[in-house]
């Protein structure tokens, strides 16, 4: 068992491997999500913040063939039943215009993110290439998370 003033010191370390400049305003926003690839939704929360407000793109990449764990305490387990934090509520966020998953198709990831009509699964990296340079052309504001699932923006304190 670890020791109060270990984790405490550990913090620091921890923050310089993980933490990442503070990103805003971006019409396309990539996230790896392949760290934690069964926990690909937790690099949809950092990504989702550095979207510009008024519509941009996310796009998860996760190439793993194992599908998506559901959360023990905020997973759904079914249509009307989840763990203990569960609240039954999607996270509605009005500035994605499109969550473009080059992933497998699996159902756990679908109702994690919510908006399933926003939601599109592209089978190969030309596909999403293809989708943004439609809608983008070439002179869309990108950024590039490098591993989402275990990043978290810099606290100035």
């Amino acid at each position: 068992m670890y020791k109060r003033e270990e984790y405490y010191a550990a913090i620091p370390a921890a923050q310089k491997s993980y933490s990442i400049p503070k990103i805003t305003g971006k019409d396309i926003v990539i996230a790896n999500a392949n760290a934690k690839a069964t926990d690909a939704m937790n690099a949809v929360s950092v990504a989702s913040l550095a979207v510009k407000e008024d519509g941009g793109d996310l796009v998860l990449i996760d190439r793993t063939h194992t599908g998506q764990q559901i959360h023990y305490l905020l997973g759904e387990f079914g249509r009307h039943r989840g763990g203990r934090m569960y609240s039954g509520k999607i996270q509605i966020r009005p500035q994605i215009s499109r969550y473009i998953y080059w992933m497998e198709p699996e159902p756990s990831s679908a109702f994690q993110c919510g908006e399933l009509d926003k939601q599109v699964y592209a089978d190969t990296w030309q596909e999403v290439l293809d989708l943004l340079v439609e809608t983008y052309g070439e002179s869309a504001n990108v950024a590039v998370i490098a591993e989402g699932t275990i990043a978290c923006y810099e606290q100035r304190y």
